[in-house]
């Protein structure tokens, strides 16, 4: 995309998500760690697609939308909406007056698996620990009993 109008670089935001959803493609940190890029990407395809004549953004979406890249660009922003609704991501977010916030059933979550992955790895065979954690079967299952989908 370097051949971009200037005007249109934000459209490159895309790129970031996609790297975001990647590198954090572990347990609950996809969703925890990737909402300001999501968010980013969602608004700028919205604003792009609902540009009005006297907006500047109406380049940009005559030159995407318009050209070569017309097919490929909805489909990007259509792979990050299912992304994002599959791993159940909205269900991690409260929101209140404009603030979005992990809900209390998240933060709960990211809790109990950082207690089992401490436990794990003050727990194992090589290691001895004075202070050792609940035990394992509660440590493990507790995450999992908190966050069913």
């Amino acid at each position: 995309m370097d051949n971009i109008n200037p005007q249109c670089k934000s459209i490159e935001c895309t790129g970031q998500i996609q790297n975001s959803f990647i590198e954090r493609a572990r347990p609950y940190r996809f969703c925890t760690e990737c909402l300001q890029d999501y968010k980013a990407a969602i608004d700028l395809y919205s604003d792009i697609a609902s540009a009005s004549k006297n907006s500047t953004l109406v380049i940009c979406k005559n030159l995407l939308m318009k050209s070569d890249y017309a097919p490929l660009i909805p489909s990007v922003f259509q792979d990050i909406e299912t992304l994002w609704s599959s791993a159940y991501c909205s269900s991690c977010y409260s929101v209140t007056e404009d603030k979005v916030e992990l809900n209390n059933k998240t933060v709960k979550f990211i809790d109990s698996y950082k207690e089992m992955i401490a436990c794990f790895e003050n727990n194992t065979l090589n290691q001895a620990t004075t202070t050792p954690c609940r035990t394992i079967q509660t440590v493990c299952t507790d995450p999992l009993v908190i966050f069913q989908v």
